[in-house]
């Protein structure tokens, strides 16, 4: 459950006391990432307050509230005990700038407005579908997340789509989601079975299931109708069409699909690419038609994937490129080898050399039993 069982950082923590639960109004550590503990002084830490991570918060507004009582200390890894003031004055704000990733606990169920208030940095969301109050303006001035991690029980219901409209840029989400074992007769995701691995084969048991989506970035601009003496907004990129993909805080993966001839016509390889091998590679909710669809854009567009796959030097990503365009057109193994001889992909031109040489003993084998008829 939550972070339970994950090693928390050093932090310290400004919280208030609110019925039987606590709200972080400031965090101090000497890292630049946060983690939110499920408890704080044993109360269940249930909200981020307004402002909780911007760097506009007023530091004498917390030291009023600290000395009135109304606000309280409390710290967690080697700072678990009874910290005082004295603590906050060695340790710095977790805060504006500093902040790069943070990962909200299970129990957190409200962010506050404007929470991540010009957090430039940061770069990295985890939370869980509980979260179910999302203020205005969190990620007002935050322009480098590119990653979430998203945890959603067997319902999927989420703020996903809230904190999506207010990142524009282009971005990853880890979408993790629980699954009763076995039952999967209703399901329209042909390779679900090739995913999961189900726990004693019991029908109850609970399975974490991944999927992987690629969000296309979007802008808005003002352009001004002269004759009309209006200002009408034009919205650029697919990455709108895919913010739309929900139906009652469910995520929508047939929507998400049918979305991709439209981002094929307005973003970039390296974004289709991202999104091609998320969904075939962690292909949860994905039918066996929209599978061959993107597998046809893979052989249809081999060169660049052999190209984007080597100057990452990933070799998995080469491997699955043969597996899906190998058979078919033969000349990948050449041209892939050519590119991982350019980048000095030892790993790659190893394996490649070792996929043609079982190839061509192959076809010796096929003429030799031809020849023997």
């Amino acid at each position: 459950m939550g972070n339970m069982g994950r090693d928390l950082p050093e932090q310290l923590f400004i919280y208030e006391e609110k019925g039987n639960s606590a709200v972080i109004w400031r965090c101090f550590s000497h890292e630049e990432d946060a983690v939110i503990p499920e408890t704080l002084a044993e109360l269940p830490v249930t909200e981020l307050a307004p402002y909780c991570f911007s760097a506009h918060m007023e530091r004498a507004a917390l030291e009023r509230g600290i000395q009135s009582g109304k606000l309280r200390i409390a710290g967690t890894g080697a700072f678990n005990g009874e910290p005082d003031q004295v603590d906050l004055v060695r340790i710095p704000e977790l805060c504006g700038e500093r902040l790069k990733q943070i990962v909200i606990a299970e129990t957190v169920s409200r962010v506050g407005r404007y929470c991540f208030y010009n957090c430039e940095h940061l770069e990295h969301l985890e939370f869980y579908g509980k979260l179910a109050d999302w203020g205005s303006g969190v990620f007002t001035g935050c322009h480098q997340v590119c990653s979430i991690r998203l945890h959603l029980d067997a319902e999927g219901r989420s703020m996903l789509k809230e904190v999506l409209d207010e990142l524009h840029e282009s971005l990853q989400v880890e979408y993790l989601v629980e699954e009763k074992g076995i039952q999967t007769e209703n399901r329209n995701d042909m390779a679900f079975e090739e995913q999961k691995s189900c726990v004693d084969g019991h029908e109850d048991s609970m399975e974490k299931m991944t999927a992987i989506l690629t969000f296309p970035e979007f802008y808005e601009e003002g352009v001004e109708n002269t004759p009309a003496r209006i200002l009408e907004t034009h919205v650029h990129g697919s990455g709108i069409l895919y913010r739309n993909c929900f139906q009652s805080r469910v995520f929508d993966f047939r929507q998400y699909d049918r979305l991709f001839p439209y981002a094929k016509a307005q973003e970039p390889f390296e974004v289709l690419a991202r999104m091609v091998t998320g969904r075939l590679w962690y292909p949860y909710h994905l039918s066996e038609g929209t599978k061959k669809h993107y597998e046809a854009f893979a052989a249809e567009e081999r060169e660049a994937f052999a190209v984007y796959f080597s100057e990452r030097k990933d070799l998995d990503g080469i491997r699955w490129l043969i597996e899906v365009t190998g058979q078919a057109h033969p000349e990948i193994y050449e041209i892939l080898m050519g590119l991982a001889g350019e980048k000095q992909f030892v790993e790659a031109v190893s394996y490649l050399m070792e996929k043609r040489r079982e190839q061509n003993a192959g076809q010796t084998v096929r003429k030799k039993r031809r020849y023997e008829l």
